[in-house]
C-alpha cells in the first residue's frame, strides 16, 4: 500500500453479538472469528484470481456494547470514513458479517437505495435479521452480488431467515443475483467457521476469491450446475442359454462380449 498509488478493493468485516465492546480495550473481542482471526495468526488477506494477485483492506469496526444491532447509518459512517482515508476502489467495496454482522449486510444493503449503491457484493453468514420483503428489492435493482452462507443445524438464528433473503432478493429480478450456501450439520457457528476459511476445504472459489470478482453495478448472475447424471449399472451378457449333460458333458465357455455399460465403458 505504502509503495504503490493503487486503489484497494475494501472488505468491512462486521462481528457478532459476543464481540462488542468499547471500541478502544475491548478491540481484541473482534480477533476470535473470521478475517481478524486470520489477519491475528499471519495471513496477508492475498488471494489470486485471473492469475492476478490481489490484496484486501481489511475494515473490522467495533459495535458498541450499548447498539443491540448494527444500525444502518453505523455501517454507512464506516463506509465513508474508509472512502476518506484511504485509497479506495469504489466499485470494489464489500460487506461481510456473522450472526448479528451477517444482519447487519441484510440491513444495510437493503435500507435505501443510496447505500446499495455504495455496495458491490456481501456475504452475509447466519444473518440474524428477519426477512423484511418491502425493503428487500433495493438489494437487486442496485445489481449487489450476494453470496449467503448458513448451517441447516442453527438452533440460534433460523435458516428460514437466509432463504427468504436469497429467495426475495432473486424474485426482484429476472436473473439470479442471491446464493445460498447450506452446510448440513452445522450449527450457528459452523457455517462462519467452514464459510471464512481462505482455503477450499469448503467452497472453490474462496469468498475472498469470489468477492474479488464482483465489481459495483455488475452483479454476478448466479448459475446452477446441471445436476451429475446417476451412474448406471453395466448390463451382463453371457450369451445364449447352455445346458449341459453330466457326466459326459462337464465344461462350458461363456462369451461376454456383448455386455455393454449404457454410460460409460467396462474396463474388465
Amino acid at each position: 500500500y505504502q509503495s504503490s498509488n493503487n486503489d484497494y478493493p475494501i472488505l468491512i468485516f462486521l462481528h457478532g453479538a459476543g464481540s462488542r465492546g468499547n471500541g478502544t480495550t475491548d478491540l481484541g473481542k473482534i480477533k476470535k472469528n473470521g478475517p481478524p482471526s486470520y489477519i491475528e495468526s499471519g495471513h496477508n488477506m492475498q488471494f489470486t484470481v485471473n492469475g492476478k494477485s490481489e490484496s484486501f483492506i481489511v475494515i473490522s469496526p467495533q459495535l458498541r456494547s450499548s447498539y443491540g444491532s448494527w444500525p444502518a447509518f453505523y455501517v454507512d459512517l464506516v463506509i465513508e470514513h474508509v472512502k476518506k482515508t484511504y485509497r479506495v476502489d469504489e466499485d470494489r467495496i464489500y460487506l461481510t458479517g456473522l450472526s448479528l454482522g451477517g444482519g447487519a449486510c441484510w440491513t444495510y444493503a437493503s435500507y435505501q437505495e443510496s447505500y446499495a449503491k455504495k455496495v458491490a457484493a456481501m456475504v452475509p453468514i447466519a444473518g440474524h435479521q428477519s426477512y423484511n420483503s418491502s425493503k428487500v428489492c433495493n438489494v437487486a435493482q442496485n445489481n449487489v452480488s450476494v453470496w449467503a452462507h448458513h448451517g441447516d443445524a442453527d438452533g440460534s438464528t433460523p435458516l428460514k431467515y437466509s432463504q427468504d433473503w436469497v429467495n426475495g432478493i432473486n424474485n426482484c429480478s429476472s436473473d439470479k443475483l442471491a446464493d445460498l450456501t447450506i452446510y448440513p450439520g452445522a450449527g450457528h457457528s459452523g457455517a462462519w467457521e467452514r464459510a471464512y476459511k481462505t482455503g477450499h476445504e469448503y467452497n472453490d472459489p474462496s469468498i475472498y476469491e469470489w468477492l474479488l470478482l464482483q465489481k459495483r453495478g455488475k452483479a454476478t448472475v448466479w448459475t446452477t450446475p446441471d445436476p451429475e447424471p446417476e451412474n448406471q449399472a453395466p448390463v451382463a451378457k453371457a450369451g445364449a442359454d447352455v445346458s449341459l449333460e453330466l457326466p459326459d458333458e462337464d465344461q462350458v465357455v461363456l462369451n461376454g462380449s456383448s455386455s455393454f455399460d449404457p454410460d460409460g465403458n467396462i474396463t474388465s
